[in-house]
C-alpha cells in the first residue's frame, strides 16, 4: 500500500500550482446579483452596494459572496435593505470568517508554524521557525517541507513572505 502512495505523492509534488486571475468588478457583480436574485427579497440589495462589495472584495468572489451574505444578515437584522453602511463590517467580518475557516483546515504541522508565527508578530527567518517548530512536535517534516507549507499559507492569505532563498522571511497577515 505504501508503494504505490509514495509514488502518486512524488508525481503530484512535481506538479505546478494553479494560480486563478482575480475576477474583474463586473463580474463579480454578476455572481452577486445572481446569488441576490435566488437568496434575497426583492429591493434588498441595490446594483450600487453590489459594486461597493465587488470592489471591497477586490476579484476574490468568496469574499465577495461572503460579505453579501453578512451585509444581508445586519440588513435583516435591523429590517432594512442593505446599505453602504453594513458593508464595510460585512466584508471585514467575511475576510475573518473565510481566515477561521482556513486555518481550521490546517494539518497539525501548519498549525503549530501558523502559532510561532503569530506568537512572535513579526517577520522570522526560517532559522527561527524551524527550531521552534521542531520543540513542539514529535516528527518532525524536513525543513523543506516547512518552507513549502508556508508557500501555501502565503497563497492563502495566512502569512505573508518577504525575500528570496536564505534571506526569505515570513509573518502571519
Amino acid at each position: 500500500v505504501s508503494q504505490p502512495r509514495s509514488r502518486v505523492i512524488s508525481r503530484l509534488r512535481g506538479c505546478e500550482t494553479i494560480h486563478f486571475d482575480p475576477y474583474a468588478t463586473e463580474t463579480l457583480v454578476e455572481i452577486l446579483n445572481r446569488r441576490a436574485e435566488v437568496g434575497l427579497e426583492p429591493g434588498s440589495v441595490s446594483r450600487e452596494i453590489l459594486e461597493e462589495i465587488a470592489q471591497l472584495a477586490a476579484g476574490d468572489a468568496r469574499v465577495a459572496v461572503r460579505t453579501l451574505a453578512e451585509a444581508a444578515k445586519t440588513a435583516t437584522q435591523k429590517g432594512t435593505a442593505i446599505k453602504s453602511e453594513y458593508v464595510e463590517q460585512a466584508n471585514v467580518d467575511a475576510e475573518d470568517s473565510l481566515r477561521q475557516k482556513t486555518i481550521s483546515q490546517l494539518n497539525r504541522h501548519q498549525r503549530i508554524v501558523y502559532e510561532i508565527l503569530t506568537e512572535a508578530g513579526e517577520w522570522l527567518p526560517m532559522g527561527e521557525i524551524y527550531p521552534e517548530y521542531i520543540g513542539r512536535i514529535d516528527s518532525p517534516r524536513t525543513k523543506t517541507t516547512i518552507a513549502n507549507y508556508l508557500k501555501k499559507m502565503a497563497e492563502y492569505n495566512l502569512v505573508e513572505l518577504k525575500g528570496e532563498n536564505r534571506g526569505r522571511r515570513y509573518r502571519v497577515l
